[in-house]
């Protein structure tokens, strides 16, 4: 009984000790499977942490932006109303200033026609005191130019003078040289004078074509100054062609014709003295008859007195200066 009482016992620890066993390793098993847990439960409950930091850090980023969304909706509203506000304040305006542009048309359009009388008025007097200014500066510009004329004249009178001294031995030359010298100076003054003129003329021209153009526009007709000026000219330069003309052949009958007759008559006589060997049948020197001379025949020499007076050339006397200077101005 014992033995098996002791068998028994002992199969009975065996089976507890594996028993104990097994629930150790149960035990154990549970232990691992619990670190694990809770190392599980640490690593989510970082998570978690982490995550509620997170949410946390989002919702005060929401809330802030939440805040800022509200101010820009109050801002937004108040930009809102003050819009509201200025559009009625700009339809306010829009009102005053269309009729404030409605009286100021008016006013303009009144005053553009009072301003066009006044310059129709203004351009009626520039036409009177231009016609006067250039007609006057027209007749000034002739009389320069027929003075500039008249001294070229009397340059090549003096010219011819000089020439003529040359060939008779006048003591006179070097006054006729000095006084060739003034003329040239006067002539560059007058020169100058009528080209200034003429710049003016055509400037002032120039600044009364657009008025003259206006006033033409407006319903006027009148003769344009620039036309009116030339046609006055036509009739001075008229009278002193036909006075040059009637001068120049009177002088051209005295001077030039007669003195080719005599030359032509000088040049028959010697010849016929030369193809009949009679020599007496030219004139002495001063003019009077010889043996075998035809009675009144003119010398073959022009005599030129010293005191001569004045030469005429091209319609008027140039002075022979044997004594003194003749200024002349322009």
């Amino acid at each position: 009984i014992n033995a098996e009482y002791m068998g028994g016992l002992t199969d009975y620890l065996m089976q507890n000790q594996a028993q104990q066993n097994d629930v150790w390793g149960r035990v154990q098993q549970s232990l691992r499977e619990l670190r694990a847990l809770a190392d599980d439960r640490v690593t989510e409950l970082k998570k978690w942490t982490i995550a509620v930091e997170e949410f946390d850090e989002q919702k005060r980023d929401f809330e802030n932006f939440v805040k800022v969304a509200d101010g820009h909706t109050i801002t937004l509203q108040n930009l809102l109303n003050d819009c509201h506000a200025c559009n009625e304040v700009l339809k306010r305006v829009e009102d005053f200033v269309s009729g404030a542009a409605r009286v100021i048309t008016h006013l303009a359009d009144n005053a553009n026609s009072e301003g066009d009388e006044w310059a129709l008025a203004e351009q009626k007097g520039y036409l009177t005191v231009f016609r006067k200014f250039y007609m006057g500066l027209g007749e000034l510009l002739f009389r320069k130019q027929k003075r500039l004329e008249e001294v070229d004249r009397l340059i090549r009178n003096c010219e011819f003078q000089i020439d003529f001294c040359k060939e008779t031995l006048d003591p006179d030359l070097q006054n006729y040289k000095d006084q060739m010298k003034e003329f040239n100076i006067v002539r560059i003054e007058i020169m100058d004078r009528v080209q200034r003129l003429q710049i003016r003329g055509d400037e002032r021209a120039n600044q009364w074509r657009p008025h003259e153009e206006a006033l033409y526009e407006s319903g006027m007709r009148f003769d344009s100054p620039l036309l009116e000026m030339h046609e006055e000219a036509v009739g001075p330069r008229s009278r002193v062609l036909k006075q040059r003309e009637k001068f120049i052949g009177k002088d051209r009958e005295v001077l030039v014709d007669k003195e080719t007759k005599d030359v032509e008559a000088l040049a028959q006589l010697t010849q016929h003295a030369r193809e009949t060997g009679i020599a007496t049948l030219v004139n002495g020197l001063h003019g009077g008859s010889r043996p075998g001379s035809r009675p009144g025949s003119a010398s073959p020499f022009k005599s030129r007195a010293p005191g001569a007076a004045a030469e005429r050339t091209n319609g008027s006397f140039s002075p022979s200066f044997k004594t003194k200077k003749v200024a002349v101005s322009d």
